[in-house]
């Protein structure tokens, strides 16, 4: 096994993610705890996964992590108690923006990311699909698990659990599959970024979505994911300026395309 530990900066939030992840170790989609101590977790051991560049790689492995929230996580009747889902509070979200928008430095933003929790439907007739979330599932947190039962599961490791201002829908999640898409990861990671963004942005995201969508393709559940990927790719950002600052005016780029897209997609 290995343990996950808090620090200075993450205050009691490991210790807090492994109640988490032991509340819900009926999910085989998330890494199972063992013991929850006061400062950390121990949990099993898993092979992380190796970050692919180019978009053929990109595809499938956020297809399979889609597939497999789907299928083990955000349909799952869990037998035990788990927590209570979380429900959208728009006033919380929009608060939210304004704090992260300010953290980035990237305030100009502001109107034009109200202006798009304004163009979705979060209470209609089509409103998001609930889903018990994942809540950081990018390609980053992919990992193995290699058992006799179990060889090569998909595994996604440090959960964030919802909150009222990134909630239990299932565009929640897609987002962060988009962010991924995007290029997060080869631009934080890699020099050589073209095997991957030489492939045009409203292409790999039209790609993700179809993917999820095929069996019924809905506009209002496009336009979230796409909301919320905008939100991701600023929170990357947020901890890039900390631990990578060398990305961030690639990440900042990045962040511009998705709104650019993400514009098609609210007209």
């Amino acid at each position: 096994m290995i343990t996950k530990q808090d620090t200075a900066v993450t205050g009691r939030r490991v210790r807090d993610q492994g109640i988490w992840l032991q509340q819900l170790n009926e999910s085989s989609v998330l890494p199972v705890v063992f013991a929850v101590h006061q400062d950390r977790y121990d949990m099993e051991r898993l092979e992380m996964a190796t970050i692919p560049t180019t978009w053929e790689e990109t595809f499938e492995l956020c297809s399979d992590i889609i597939s497999e929230l789907d299928t083990h996580l955000w349909r799952k009747n869990f037998k035990g108690r788990v927590p209570h889902l979380m429900e959208f509070d728009r006033g919380e979200h929009n608060g939210y923006i304004i704090d992260l928008l300010t953290d980035v430095g990237l305030r100009s933003y502001r109107r034009k990311l109200h202006q798009f929790v304004g163009n979705v439907d979060w209470f209609g007739y089509k409103t998001p699909r609930v889903a018990r979330t994942h809540g950081d599932c990018i390609i980053d947190n992919v990992a193995w698990r290699h058992t006799e039962s179990e060889l090569n599961k998909l595994v996604l490791l440090d959960p964030i659990p919802a909150t009222p201002a990134l909630p239990d829908l299932a565009c929640v999640d897609v987002g962060r599959v988009i962010q991924s898409a995007a290029g997060y990861e080869v631009t934080r990671y890699f020099e050589d970024t073209r095997p991957l963004l030489g492939i045009p942005l409203d292409q790999r995201v039209d790609d993700v979505l179809n993917g999820w969508l095929s069996d019924e393709f809905c506009l209002n559940e496009v336009r979230a994911s796409l909301h919320f990927s905008i939100i991701h790719m600023l929170r990357g950002l947020r901890t890039a300026q900390r631990v990578a600052p060398k990305s961030c005016k690639a990440l900042e780029l990045l962040v511009d395309q998705l709104v650019e897209v993400t514009e098609t997609w609210m007209q």
